[in-house]
Order: structure tokens, then sequence, then C-alpha cells
């Protein structure tokens, strides 16, 4: 459907559009909103990697937002007719934005997908946004984050209510009846998770809370 996109032919991957909507929802209030000093954290960034699970092609993509206190991410997984290209893609915060307005209600866009390759994303209403280059500069490695928190830490953890309180937002926006709370690694953090479905695709969610120094 998306042969070409903005020019490209460097299709990721087609999503579907309830899906995309949830986590950017989900996701953009843990971002930054500094663009002048944390330029490449201001904004959704998209991780796309093809793999194949017990014989079936599928897609996955890692949603994920940070401003250097909170993270999360909402990763999705689906079956596809072939794996998808491996890549990342940087949304700018006005661009999330405007991908979210675009969407509409989950309602509206129940029956839209959404393609996206480097520099814009087509609806499959056939209405193409443009994503404007992301600045210069590496995204905080969010994985190594997120893998270090596995074990209880043997103290308390104080964290800013404000975040902890829109981690668990953005678990219900993605449709979770329940999260699993645990913290500590090195960066004694709070780590949330979370789990729901959204028709065929399996989303999950990570939100990482930084601590208040007592």
């Amino acid at each position: 459907m998306f042969d070409t996109i903005g020019g490209s032919t460097a299709l990721f991957a087609t999503i579907p559009a309830t899906v995309l909507r949830s986590a950017l929802r989900a996701v953009l209030p843990a971002a930054s909103t500094d663009r002048t000093n944390r330029a490449r954290m201001a904004g959704v960034l998209l991780a796309f990697e093809g793999a194949v699970l017990e014989g079936v092609p599928h897609h996955t993509v890692e949603i994920v937002a940070t401003d250097g206190h909170r993270l999360t991410l909402v990763r999705a997984t689906w079956a596809a007719a072939e794996p998808c290209r491996t890549g990342r893609v940087f949304l700018p915060r006005p661009a999330a934005e405007g991908l979210i307005k675009a969407l509409g209600s989950a309602k509206a866009c129940a029956a839209l997908s959404v393609g996206i390759a480097p520099g814009a994303a087509a609806l499959s209403d056939g209405r193409v946004l443009p994503i404007p280059a992301a600045a210069e500069g590496e995204f905080p490695p969010y994985r190594k984050v997120i893998q270090d928190i596995r074990e209880p830490h043997p103290r308390g953890v104080r964290a800013n209510s404000r975040y902890l309180s829109a981690a668990v937002d953005a678990a219900e926006e993605i449709g979770a009846e329940s999260v699993d709370l645990r913290y500590g690694g090195e960066l004694e953090a709070i780590r949330l998770d979370a789990k729901a479905v959204d028709g065929p695709v399996a989303l999950e969610l990570v939100a990482i809370v930084m601590p208040m120094r007592r």
C-alpha cells in the first residue's frame, strides 16, 4: 500500500492506527520539552525490528520517550507477511502531537493504518505527514536503563508523584488492567511494567521514574 512515502521507498513498517495513537499518547508526556539543550530527547523515538517467531514473521516497534528524569516505552509486536525493516525514526514533539491530532479519536482511526518511513508518515486514507529531521546527537541508551532495573534495592525510594501517576496513566492508555512495580538497579529507580492486547497486536509498556534524592 505504501510503496513510496515522502519520496522514500524505505518503509519501516505499517502500524495499526489505534496502536500508534495509544502508544504515542502513553509515552509523549515523558518526552523532554527542552528543544534547546535536550533537543534529541524532545520527542518520541520509534525503533523497528523484524523477527521470525515460531516460524512466523513479526513486526516489533518500540515507541519510547524520556526527559532524563523518567522514561516510558511501549513495545508493540504483531504477525506480518514478512519481517519489518530494522531502523529508527525520531518524531520531534510537534510531529508526534500532529500525528496524534491527525489520527483523531480511537473510534475515528479504528480502520486506519500508518506507514512510517524516514521523513514521513502516511495514513491509509491518503494523508501524508512530514517528519522533520532529528536534531544532532544520539537518543539515550534506553534499553540499558530498562535492563538495569531487575533486582529490588534494599532501601526505599522516593519518587515524583506526578511522574509516577503519569506512568500509571500510560498503562491505562494502552488498555492494561494491572501493572507490576519494581525498583533498584544502579539508578535506584522505579520500573513499571504492563501488558495489553489491541486486536492482533501485543503491547508491552515499560515506564522508568528516576528517584528524588532525599
